[in-house]
């Protein structure tokens, strides 16, 4: 199909998050009804969803009649890109033609501007089950005043799960609690009437105590909603709100997307310094040794993220010990507790933190099939050829040398995983002919893990 050709169907095929989901059901919506063409969708049902995730299966989730009229089992391979999306096969009374899979991602605003884009309605015209169309008829009847601004927390697997190892990849899509915290006490004292939306309903809860915001989860909880229901009652309440500031996640998204209200983002919408503040003026307060450890956590994490640069060796390691304290063995927060004192200069200290953080892991290096903490970090790829902590390798990697043979083990590990063998050999030999490991014990179980995954015999 060539790429300026309109297709005869309009796609949505995501499979991760409700958010992305229904965000690409109404791109493809939107699309078939500009071009007068067929919209169709897939719901598949992933095993390794996060337990948060609030994804049943189609016919739970949709009525008979629109299942019937627009859904299909699975698409095909994507056999090349369009200008709205990759063109895929799929199958379509009982016959096989190309389609175009809609991205979740805002269309072209020239689009939008030329045709009526009203998402709200397009949100309407989806065909939801009777039990979820109850849940989004409730959101519309609850009385949240004229002043009503929203603020949410997305939790889930980027705190809780095991996205929270993989350096900078979702952490946009969070508003950590230390940070929720100032904005609700800055906008009620501007008058506002928060709303506060969130995963972890004890700390929302706490919040909502401590500060006068109101949680949502209460709200939710006059109702005998099942997590679906719960999830589309919120979308629908947040898509009401006058202003919605949050992460990039997908609900909330959604949400800004069907009221076309203009989400604010918390970390574009805070300076360094304000982030710096909120962070630090909150872990000081005595309530937070109530707040789960990894919410803690998470919240210096954020801090760290958005303020590295700003921050002076000592407070980056202070806020990665206490990390560590609360979430013992993460991967993430190891290695750039290591990268905080390389980057001061401070070689042997880096050496001292990737060793030990080696040798806490060692299990995972001794069984390839173990979940590993830090070799985890060091092997990641969310796509192909892509490490999230290259980077911060590499530059250790300039330092390291026989006198510093961890950190060259850890770049060799890094360089075997995207192809880069001669530069995985050359650190490996570093780590191997350094008179400061024994061959024997920890270190005799690293030579042979780091031989399979570069693919050498006797160096």
């Amino acid at each position: 199909m060539p790429s300026n050709t309109v297709p005869e169907f309009f796609v949505a095929a995501r499979n991760d998050g409700l958010g992305e989901r229904l965000r690409s059901v109404l791109n493809a919506m939107l699309l078939a009804k500009i071009h007068n063409k067929k919209f169709l969708f897939s719901w598949p049902i992933r095993e390794d969803m996060h337990e948060s995730h609030a994804i049943e299966p189609a016919d739970k989730m949709f009525s008979c009649e629109f299942l019937q009229s627009n859904f299909i089992g699975k698409v095909g391979v994507v056999e090349n890109r369009h200008v709205f999306g990759e063109v895929v096969t799929i199958k379509h009374d009982e016959a096989l033609f190309p389609a175009v899979s809609v991205t979740q991602v805002d269309l072209p605003k020239n689009i939008l501007i030329d045709s009526d884009s009203n998402f709200r309605l397009l949100f309407e015209e989806i065909g939801f089950s009777d039990k979820n169309r109850l849940a989004i008829n409730a959101a519309h009847s609850v009385d949240i005043g004229e002043a009503a601004v929203a603020i949410h927390m997305r939790a889930g697997d980027i705190v809780f799960g095991r996205y929270r190892f993989e350096y900078g990849r979702f952490i946009g899509k969070t508003v950590p609690f230390s940070i929720a915290s100032g904005l609700i006490k800055s906008l009620i004292a501007h008058g506002k009437n928060v709303l506060l939306f969130g995963q972890d309903g004890e700390l929302c809860r706490l919040l909502s105590e401590r500060y006068g915001a109101r949680f949502v989860g209460d709200i939710v909880d006059q109702h005998n909603f099942d997590q679906t229901q719960s999830a589309l009652f919120e979308i629908v309440l947040m898509a009401r709100c006058r202003a919605i500031y949050a992460g990039n996640s997908g609900f909330a998204l959604l949400a800004s997307r069907i009221s076309g209200v203009d989400l604010t983002e918390a970390h574009r919408h805070l300076s360094a310094s304000d982030i710096n503040l909120f962070t630090s003026e909150e872990m000081n307060l005595p309530y937070i040794s109530s707040i789960s450890p990894l919410q803690r956590a998470y919240a210096r994490w954020y801090r760290l993220y958005y303020c590295w640069k700003e921050m002076s060796l000592s407070e980056k390691c202070f806020e990665l010990e206490q990390s560590l304290q609360d979430d013992p063995g993460n991967g993430l927060y190891q290695l750039m507790y290591a990268y905080a004192y390389f980057e001061a200069k401070d070689e042997k200290a880096c050496e001292e933190i990737i060793s030990d953080s080696l040798k806490k892991d060692i299990s995972s290096f001794k069984n390839r099939r173990t979940i590993g903490k830090f070799r985890h970090v060091i092997e990641m790829q969310p796509q192909p050829g892509r490490l999230l902590c290259l980077p911060y390798i590499e530059n250790i990697a300039k330092a390291a040398s026989e006198d510093f043979p961890y950190s060259a083990y850890v770049a060799a590990i890094a360089y075997s995983q995207i192809g880069r063998n001669e530069e995985a050999v050359s650190m490996y030999k570093k780590y191997f002919n350094s008179t400061h490991i024994t061959r024997e014990g920890d270190d005799a179980i690293l030579i042979s893990y780091a031989r399979k995954v570069i693919g050498l015999g006797d160096v």
